[in-house]
């Protein structure tokens, strides 16, 4: 993974935040592009910077969590975490959009994946 991310594997970040923020974008493409951030971002406390400077991100990845697909709203949900790790910024926006208020449903919600819990917890 450090290797792939370090010969030029993350070079699409940009690309996939814009699949997040696009209202057009289905689902599983949500889906897809949340699960290459968390590649991108695991480890990697310079991708995390890079994500965060992206304007409007961190409302997206939330509206996601909010989503009825519950496979796109576990990989939100482990996308807050592998963003929000070690990362002030990530952190703090998170909170002032509303991540908590969002996750906490996802827990409480007796329908919910035990995946989408145990990334949302």
């Amino acid at each position: 993974t450090v290797q792939r991310r370090g010969h030029g594997g993350c070079t699409k970040l940009p690309e996939a935040c814009q699949v997040l923020q696009d209202p057009r974008a289905t689902p599983a493409s949500k889906r897809l592009a949340a699960e290459f951030l968390t590649f991108c971002l695991t480890d990697a406390p310079t991708q995390r910077v890079r994500f965060s400077r992206h304007e409007g991100i961190h409302r997206a990845v939330i509206e996601m969590v909010e989503l009825k697909d519950s496979a796109a709203s576990a990989m939100a949900s482990h996308l807050i975490y592998s963003s929000a790790f070690a990362n002030e910024k990530n952190h703090q926006s998170y909170i002032f959009e509303g991540a908590v208020e969002a996750l906490a449903n996802v827990v409480m919600n007796p329908n919910a994946l035990t995946s989408q819990i145990m990334w949302a917890s």
